[in-house]
């Protein structure tokens, strides 16, 4: 392993540290968390690899993307949708815009800037992160050891975020699901130099997730 490439992954490990960190001690508000994860995620990384030649046109190609492919990406807006009527029935979300106000300062009267904020850019960050960057780092001569190990620190990732959320049940039921999610969006990307597709997707998952919170914040 390269000097180089063992920085990168000391780099991506502690990126996930900080920003777990700030989430559950320091709590600095969402806009502060996301200005810091736009810097690590993003800005950092970015500024290293355009050093070593990466063109931005490479990241996101949407020419490529066929018609067929935005009906699959409407399909996993409903299926969120779906999904959250079924679980109603087992668990209560109630808790959640609280926890939300509580945690990030994220309400129904910003909910509408911050929704738009985790479509478009969030999205992009988690997926240059997570299936271009730490795919690239964590390289090794089984493909699928290589998108597992992306996959399971994405969905960690996101289950330390919101783990006082859900009862202990759902939330390794979240885990092992967020871990397929990631293979899903990595096996998009697979045979593509960038991240066009997984993009897409996961713009479109939040965009229901985000329809979900904004269902819990008008039942206050």
């Amino acid at each position: 392993m390269s000097k180089q490439r063992l920085i990168g992954i000391i780099y991506g490990l502690f990126t996930l540290l900080i920003l777990y960190y700030v989430d559950h001690q320091l709590q600095p508000g969402y806009w502060i968390k996301s200005g810091l994860k736009l810097t690590l995620f993003g800005l950092i990384p970015l500024w290293f690899l355009y050093r070593n030649a990466l063109h931005l046109k490479q990241l996101l190609d949407f020419k490529r993307v066929k018609a067929s492919f935005f009906g699959l990406c409407l399909g996993i807006i409903f299926v969120i949708l779906i999904g959250y009527y079924i679980l109603t029935q087992f668990t209560s979300f109630t808790n959640i815009p609280e926890l939300l106000n509580q945690q990030t300062q994220v309400n129904l009267n910003n909910y509408l800037w911050v929704s738009l904020y985790i479509i478009l850019i969030n999205a992009l960050l988690e997926e240059f992160f997570f299936r271009y960057l730490l795919i690239r780092l964590f390289k090794m001569d089984k493909l699928w050891l290589t998108h597992f190990i992306s996959a399971l620190l994405f969905a960690l990732y996101h289950v330390a975020i919101i783990s006082q959320w859900f009862q202990v049940w759902l939330f390794v039921l979240i885990v092992i699901g967020l871990t397929g999610v990631g293979l899903f969006f990595s096996t998009l990307n697979i045979g593509k130099n960038g991240i066009t597709h997984s993009y897409l997707i996961h713009s479109s998952a939040n965009i229901g997730i985000n329809l979900v919170g904004l269902i819990l914040m008008l039942q206050l």
